[in-house]
């Protein structure tokens, strides 16, 4: 019972400090690292012109593009041009509408025919790698707003 107390007695003698990490330097908001010089994602101070390609990149840092290359995530968006899904035609019929995705010489086009109307557009992009699925987008002026980007409502799943 004696060391219980005597050790109860040097513990709460024993100041607390707060647990700071090594790195709490680096630990900033983004609010914090858009106010520091140098670039940061979300700054927007750069020109899309400013960009390059990644192959690039690539010229000087050469292991750091083939280790990303490995990665999942470096298959996961693609331009419709280098979607594999995209090399077959695919039909198919939902209610009034016929749907086709078209292969076309390096693109991919959607049409929906139905109650007595026609749309098409090309497909620009899929993400998602392929293995499981691909979300599909196209651009388009609906309704004078400008060109934007819609995913198409059908996605490619693949069947285990």
């Amino acid at each position: 019972m004696v060391r219980f107390v005597l050790g109860f007695c040097l513990l709460a003698l024993t100041p607390v400090y707060a647990q700071v990490p090594a790195t709490i330097a680096d630990q900033l908001s983004t609010e914090e690292y858009l106010a520091k010089p140098g670039w940061w994602p979300r700054k927007g101070d750069a020109s899309r012109t400013d960009y390059v390609v990644a192959e690039v990149c690539a010229q000087c840092h050469s292991a750091l593009a083939n280790g990303q290359k490995q990665h999942a995530m470096a298959h996961t968006s693609m331009r419709a041009a280098q979607a594999d899904a995209l090399a077959r035609k695919t039909e198919f019929k939902l209610g009034p509408f016929d749907y086709q995705i078209t292969p076309q010489s390096g693109t991919a086009t959607y049409t929906v025919t139905g109650n007595g109307g026609s749309f098409s557009a090309p497909i620009l992009w899929a993400f998602g790698s392929g293995n499981r699925g691909q979300s599909l987008l196209f651009q388009h002026n609906f309704g004078g707003r400008g060109a934007q980007l819609f995913r198409l409502p059908q996605h490619r799943f693949q069947h285990e």
